[in-house]
Protein backbone atom coordinates (compact mmCIF):
# COMPACT_ATOMS: atom_id res chain seq x y z
CA UNK A 1 0.00 0.00 0.00
CA UNK A 2 1.13 3.58 -0.58
CA UNK A 3 2.44 5.55 2.35
CA UNK A 4 3.31 9.25 2.55
CA UNK A 5 6.50 8.10 4.29
CA UNK A 6 7.68 6.53 1.03
CA UNK A 7 10.86 4.96 2.37
CA UNK A 8 8.90 2.82 4.86
CA UNK A 9 7.57 0.78 1.92
CA UNK A 10 9.59 -2.44 2.03
CA UNK A 11 10.92 -2.65 -1.58
CA UNK A 12 11.83 1.05 -1.52
CA UNK A 13 13.56 0.73 1.86
CA UNK A 14 15.52 -2.23 0.45
CA UNK A 15 16.52 -0.17 -2.60
CA UNK A 16 17.78 2.60 -0.31
CA UNK A 17 19.89 0.14 1.67
CA UNK A 18 21.47 -1.15 -1.56
CA UNK A 19 22.87 2.30 -2.50
CA UNK A 20 23.16 3.99 0.91
CA UNK A 21 26.38 5.78 1.87
CA UNK A 22 27.39 7.28 5.19
CA UNK A 23 27.14 10.79 3.72
CA UNK A 24 23.50 10.86 2.69
CA UNK A 25 20.98 13.64 2.18
CA UNK A 26 17.18 13.80 2.11
CA UNK A 27 15.85 17.31 1.30
CA UNK A 28 12.17 16.27 1.66
CA UNK A 29 12.54 13.77 4.54
CA UNK A 30 9.37 14.24 6.57
CA UNK A 31 9.93 11.63 9.33
CA UNK A 32 12.32 9.45 7.31
CA UNK A 33 15.59 9.03 9.19
CA UNK A 34 17.40 6.83 6.66
CA UNK A 35 19.83 9.60 5.67
CA UNK A 36 22.49 11.26 7.81
CA UNK A 37 21.34 14.79 6.86
CA UNK A 38 17.58 15.37 6.72
CA UNK A 39 15.39 18.35 5.91
CA UNK A 40 11.68 19.07 5.75
CA UNK A 41 9.76 22.36 5.68
CA UNK A 42 7.47 21.13 8.43
CA UNK A 43 8.99 21.75 11.88
CA UNK A 44 6.76 19.02 13.31
CA UNK A 45 8.82 16.29 11.66
CA UNK A 46 11.93 14.48 12.88
CA UNK A 47 14.11 16.17 10.25
CA UNK A 48 17.23 17.95 11.47
CA UNK A 49 16.64 21.03 9.28
CA UNK A 50 13.45 22.88 8.29
CA UNK A 51 14.22 24.93 5.18
CA UNK A 52 12.92 25.15 1.63
CA UNK A 53 14.71 22.37 -0.27
CA UNK A 54 16.74 24.69 -2.51
CA UNK A 55 18.04 26.71 0.46
CA UNK A 56 18.87 23.50 2.33
CA UNK A 57 20.72 21.96 -0.65
CA UNK A 58 22.70 25.16 -1.28
CA UNK A 59 23.92 25.04 2.34
CA UNK A 60 25.65 21.68 1.82
CA UNK A 61 29.17 21.21 0.47
CA UNK A 62 28.85 17.51 -0.41
CA UNK A 63 25.99 15.09 -0.81
CA UNK A 64 27.11 11.50 -1.47
CA UNK A 65 23.78 9.63 -1.68
CA UNK A 66 20.55 11.62 -2.11
CA UNK A 67 16.96 10.46 -1.63
CA UNK A 68 14.90 12.83 -3.78
CA UNK A 69 11.29 12.32 -2.65
CA UNK A 70 9.43 15.62 -3.08
CA UNK A 71 5.65 16.06 -3.13
CA UNK A 72 4.46 14.44 -6.37
CA UNK A 73 1.70 16.85 -7.47
CA UNK A 74 1.02 20.59 -7.42
CA UNK A 75 -1.82 19.95 -4.98
CA UNK A 76 0.57 18.17 -2.60
CA UNK A 77 3.15 20.97 -2.86
CA UNK A 78 0.50 23.61 -2.17
CA UNK A 79 -0.85 21.64 0.82
CA UNK A 80 2.68 21.20 2.17
CA UNK A 81 3.50 24.91 1.86
CA UNK A 82 0.11 26.00 3.26
CA UNK A 83 0.46 23.67 6.26
CA UNK A 84 3.62 25.46 7.39
CA UNK A 85 2.58 28.99 6.45
CA UNK A 86 4.84 29.34 3.42
CA UNK A 87 3.26 31.12 0.47
CA UNK A 88 2.86 29.10 -2.73
CA UNK A 89 4.06 31.43 -5.49
CA UNK A 90 3.84 31.41 -9.28
CA UNK A 91 7.56 30.54 -9.30
CA UNK A 92 6.81 27.52 -7.07
CA UNK A 93 4.14 26.28 -9.49
CA UNK A 94 6.63 26.50 -12.36
CA UNK A 95 9.39 24.61 -10.50
CA UNK A 96 7.32 22.01 -8.63
CA UNK A 97 6.90 18.57 -10.21
CA UNK A 98 10.15 18.84 -12.22
CA UNK A 99 12.06 20.37 -9.28
CA UNK A 100 14.61 21.76 -11.74
CA UNK A 101 16.23 24.20 -9.31
CA UNK A 102 16.83 21.53 -6.66
CA UNK A 103 18.07 18.96 -9.20
CA UNK A 104 20.51 21.50 -10.66
CA UNK A 105 21.93 22.20 -7.20
CA UNK A 106 22.39 18.47 -6.51
CA UNK A 107 24.11 17.94 -9.88
CA UNK A 108 26.46 20.84 -9.23
CA UNK A 109 27.48 19.54 -5.79
CA UNK A 110 27.66 15.79 -6.31
CA UNK A 111 30.89 14.11 -7.32
CA UNK A 112 31.49 11.41 -9.91
CA UNK A 113 30.09 8.12 -8.57
CA UNK A 114 27.54 9.75 -6.23
CA UNK A 115 23.98 8.42 -6.44
CA UNK A 116 20.48 9.96 -6.51
CA UNK A 117 17.34 7.91 -5.84
CA UNK A 118 14.40 9.85 -7.35
CA UNK A 119 10.90 8.81 -6.26
CA UNK A 120 7.65 9.88 -7.87
CA UNK A 121 4.74 9.16 -10.19
CA UNK A 122 6.92 9.67 -13.26
CA UNK A 123 10.44 8.70 -14.23
CA UNK A 124 11.57 12.32 -14.37
CA UNK A 125 14.98 12.25 -12.79
CA UNK A 126 18.45 13.83 -12.90
CA UNK A 127 19.10 12.92 -16.55
CA UNK A 128 21.97 12.67 -19.00
CA UNK A 129 22.15 16.43 -19.48
CA UNK A 130 23.19 16.80 -15.84
CA UNK A 131 25.76 14.01 -16.19
CA UNK A 132 23.87 11.02 -14.77
CA UNK A 133 23.19 7.51 -16.02
CA UNK A 134 20.43 5.21 -14.86
CA UNK A 135 21.68 2.37 -12.67
CA UNK A 136 18.32 0.83 -11.76
CA UNK A 137 14.56 1.41 -11.97
CA UNK A 138 12.02 -0.07 -9.58
CA UNK A 139 8.27 0.15 -10.15
CA UNK A 140 6.24 -0.26 -6.97
CA UNK A 141 2.60 -1.06 -7.66
CA UNK A 142 0.22 -0.15 -4.84
CA UNK A 143 -2.85 -1.81 -6.36
CA UNK A 144 -6.40 -0.60 -6.79
CA UNK A 145 -6.68 3.02 -7.96
CA UNK A 146 -3.41 4.14 -6.37
CA UNK A 147 -0.61 5.58 -8.50
CA UNK A 148 2.53 3.45 -8.74
CA UNK A 149 5.76 4.79 -7.26
CA UNK A 150 8.59 4.93 -9.78
CA UNK A 151 12.04 4.70 -8.20
CA UNK A 152 14.94 5.75 -10.44
CA UNK A 153 18.52 5.25 -9.25
CA UNK A 154 21.12 7.30 -11.11
CA UNK A 155 24.88 7.55 -10.74
CA UNK A 156 26.81 10.70 -11.61
CA UNK A 157 29.23 9.92 -14.42
CA UNK A 158 29.96 13.36 -15.83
Amino acid sequence: MPNHNTCTIKPIRELVSKYYRELSVDPFARDCELCSITNDLNKNTRSKFHLKADVFLESLDEMGFVIFDPPYSLRQVKECYDSVGVGFTLKDTQNAIRWTVERDIIARKQKRGDVVLSLGWSSTCMGKERGYEIAEVLLVSHGSAHNDTICTVERKVG
